[in-house]
Order: C-alpha cells, then sequence, then structure tokens
C-alpha cells in the first residue's frame, strides 16, 4: 500500500484474512483484481474457514442431515 500498487481498500480487506503464510498471495492478488472481486475472494475465504472449524456434527445439523 505505501508504493501505492495496492489501494486501502483492498489492502484492508486483505488484512482481514492474510496470515503470514498467506499474506503474499492475498497481496498479489490484490493487485491483479478489482475491488469488488477481491471482496467476493474474501467473503468466500471466511466461509470456507467458518465452515472447516465446525464439528463434523454440527455441520450435519447445519444441512439438515442430524435426524429427529
Amino acid at each position: 500500500m505505501a508504493d501505492g500498487t495496492v489501494a486501502w481498500t483492498k489492502a484492508r480487506a486483505v488484512a482481514s484474512v492474510a496470515t503470514a503464510k498467506t499474506e503474499e498471495r492475498w497481496v498479489e492478488k490484490a493487485k491483479a483484481g478489482g475491488r469488488r472481486d477481491l471482496e467476493w475472494e474474501v467473503r468466500e475465504h471466511r466461509a470456507r474457514t467458518a465452515a472447516a472449524r465446525k464439528s463434523p456434527g454440527q455441520m450435519a445439523l447445519d444441512a439438515g442431515g442430524g435426524g429427529g
């Protein structure tokens, strides 16, 4: 952001999901695409991360497979 290659709105989106391991990849995405595309990717990443953190039993309940 300091050198002007990434706008602050993109930098804010990247900062919300990037880790030390993924920062470079997110910055490249920010440089390559538009703001809306990046924001969509950030939302998708958050959704996948949240789903991965749920226990298998909770995922079955959420999908309607909990029986009952």
